[in-house]
């Protein structure tokens, strides 16, 4: 289990950019201030995860992967890293049917 002294450690080293070990990224995963969680793609034993977290107003990405069964270890491998919010439009296309001919005929 870490403290705070340990966790207010790790949240510094992400502000100062230095490299954290896979646990310290785990705990930011686990216990970090959560805003956001965005599945990716599945692979054979693993799926693709991003967690964002808020630290002091600002956010961080980290990408690791989940694992699928219960004898795959989660792996955290990526270094956090600044992100921000953004909105996106989406267009969305969709055909619908046109009214037969008779239909339009008759009006």
């Amino acid at each position: 289990m870490t403290t705070m002294n340990e966790f207010n450690k790790i949240i510094s080293k992400v502000k100062e950019r230095k490299e954290l070990t896979e646990k310290e990224i785990e705990y930011l995963v686990d216990y970090g201030k959560f805003v956001d969680e965005i599945e990716g793609n599945d692979h054979r034993w693993q799926k693709e995860v991003q967690t964002i977290i808020d630290i002091d107003g600002e956010l961080y990405a980290i990408d690791w992967m989940r694992g699928l069964t219960e004898c795959q270890e989660n792996e955290y491998d990526e270094q956090p890293y600044k992100v921000k919010r953004m909105e996106k439009k989406i267009v969305k296309i969709e055909y619908v049917a046109l009214e037969s001919e008779e239909e339009q005929d008759n009006e």
